[in-house]
């Protein structure tokens, strides 16, 4: 990896021309940018290429090519679906081998974060349930303030109750407008709730990179009756279901546009069209990538 020459001081992170071969998978010519102060939500199926993203960022990992600008590594705060200190660890020896390495690491940040998340100081990171041992890296992160803050699959098994501990967190870091978060997760209801921007990757390549509202926008769920199949634009339909009573799908917005408005007042229910989650949105969106 070579040192980017690009600047932008509304970015935490530019990424140019990334290329990482790891295997028989490969990350395409990735561009990609991280506002300052916003969430970015990466997603995206197993072997897509989101690890091979965040390993580049924190230097875990060096790419065949592209130039990375990202924060020092003492200004990225990590939390990782596996903890990355040894089992044999407990909160106290992660403060002891941690504050030297930060410059601005605070003891008292920790301590109230570990008080507030129910993590005990003396316990082994191996006798941690899963939920305790994702707090306490959460605690580790933010106890130096990070420019950048990177959660891999953070949620990922946990309770809803942990899970929206995590996910408070994560949304009291970015009320300061200088924090910018990169948070990877399959979980498509974390990253709607707490996402501003989102990169989707499908087998190594960008498929979507801008806004999550505009994204969730292009997309309907649409009902009508049957009828209306034989529309010419049923072949943009995705995830059909028919029934008795009519269809149910979901179809860009713009070919929603174009469908006949008569039937609705049949279609059961009434209203013509809806906006789907994420959930119900990438698979088309991983679809219409192989076209």
């Amino acid at each position: 990896m070579t040192t980017a020459t690009f600047n932008n001081p509304d970015t935490v992170v530019g990424i140019r021309g990334l290329r990482k071969r790891r295997g028989t998978f490969t990350l395409h010519d990735l561009n990609l940018d991280i506002p300052r102060g916003y969430v970015l939500g990466l997603a995206g199926t197993n072997a897509s290429g989101k690890t091979t993203i965040i390993n580049s960022i924190t230097g875990a990992l060096i790419p065949d090519a592209g130039n990375i600008r990202a924060p020092t590594s003492e200004r990225i705060g990590v939390v990782l679906d596996t903890p990355f200190y040894p089992q044999h660890w407990t909160a106290e020896n992660i403060e002891h081998a941690s504050a030297p390495f930060y410059p601005t690491w605070s003891p008292q940040r920790y301590r109230d974060l570990l008080h507030r998340l129910r993590v005990p100081l003396h316990t082994k990171i191996k006798n941690l349930s899963r939920g305790q041992s994702m707090k306490l890296q959460a605690a580790a992160a933010l106890a130096h303030n990070p420019e950048l803050l990177i959660l891999d699959e953070p949620t990922a098994g946990l309770d809803p109750l942990t899970r929206d501990d995590l996910l408070d967190l994560v949304a009291e870091y970015m009320e300061n407008p200088n924090h910018s978060t990169l948070y990877s997760s399959h979980i498509t209801t974390d990253l709607e709730r707490i996402s501003d921007h989102l990169l989707l990757l499908h087998q190594g390549r960008a498929i979507y990179h801008g806004p999550t509202l505009d994204l969730l926008e292009n997309y309907r769920l649409i009902r009508g009756n049957l009828h209306d199949l034989n529309h010419p634009n049923r072949r943009h339909l995705y995830g059909l279901r028919v029934h008795a009573a009519g269809f149910e799908a979901h179809a860009p917005t713009h070919v929603v546009n174009t469908w006949p408005r008569p039937s609705w007042s049949n279609a059961p229910p009434s209203t013509p069209s809806l906006s789907p989650s994420l959930k119900d949105t990438l698979p088309q969106l991983q679809e219409t990538s192989h076209e």
